[in-house]
């Protein structure tokens, strides 16, 4: 006797094909590169706001210093260096009239060299006689 075989089905096979492997490999490679563009230029932009707000502070702090003595601060220049941060910053305030006696013009300018060649914050205030 003759045995007879069953036709063979071939059926496709269940998957991706290696070119839908590759495409999907390039799309996420690009939005893996455009993650990083955008995590790179964050950083960037935080370094670059660290310094002037770092000396802002500084002038802040100095100039509070002044308004906070006893008695009105005698005009002219004043300079001095304040630690903030892990960072050695310098100052120069200005002290001058104003057209009201009892009132000074305080103008601070923080560096972060020693220098002083040019100013990363600047910042002007008041101080009045004090009890006044």
């Amino acid at each position: 006797m003759r045995q007879t075989r069953a036709p063979i089905c071939i059926r496709s096979a269940a998957g991706f094909s290696l070119i839908e492997v590759l495409v999907a490999l390039l799309v996420l490679a690009l939005a893996l590169s455009g993650m990083i563009k955008v995590g790179m230029e964050n950083a960037s932009a935080r370094s670059q706001l660290h310094q002037p707000t770092m000396a802002l502070w500084v002038a802040s702090n100095a100039i509070e210093s002044v308004r906070l003595e006893p008695v009105l601060p005698p005009t002219g220049l004043r300079t001095g260096q304040s630690t903030m941060g892990t960072s050695l910053w310098y100052w120069e305030l200005e002290v001058s009239n104003t057209a009201v006696e009892s009132i000074r013009r305080l103008e601070i300018a923080v560096f972060s060299d020693a220098a002083r060649s040019q100013a990363v914050s600047r910042l002007t205030s008041f101080a009045g006689t004090p009890g006044e």
